[in-house]
């Protein structure tokens, strides 16, 4: 796999995550079909907003600290030399609560 770019969820007015998403929306694409592909034939249903990612951090300071993290990952360079494989595949379910994620 190539990282593609950093990237943040929710939104970049409300920063929670800093996430590295993988190479051009077409590979994304394909690693998703593969992943949901995969999960079917145990009984998951395919998500439209599942974007593969690897969070690389959570945002939990004040909005100064947050915004040094987001200038300290839009340094970074994603070279093609940063290409890497993937041995293994370990999935987290999540669950959105008014106090974060759990």
């Amino acid at each position: 796999m190539s990282p593609g770019f950093i990237n943040v969820y929710p939104s970049w007015k409300k920063v929670r995550v800093l996430v590295l998403e993988y190479g051009a929306p077409s590979d994304s694409a394909v690693f998703k079909k593969r992943i949901e592909e995969a999960l079917s034939e145990i009984g998951f249903q395919a998500e439209d907003r599942l974007i593969p990612h690897l969070a690389l951090a959570r945002a939990k300071g004040p909005p100064s600290q947050i915004f040094n993290l987001i200038s300290s990952a839009a340094k970074l360079s994603l070279e093609e030399t940063t290409r890497f494989k993937v041995g293994k595949i370990d999935l987290y379910r999540s669950f959105l609560t008014p106090q974060g994620s759990v």
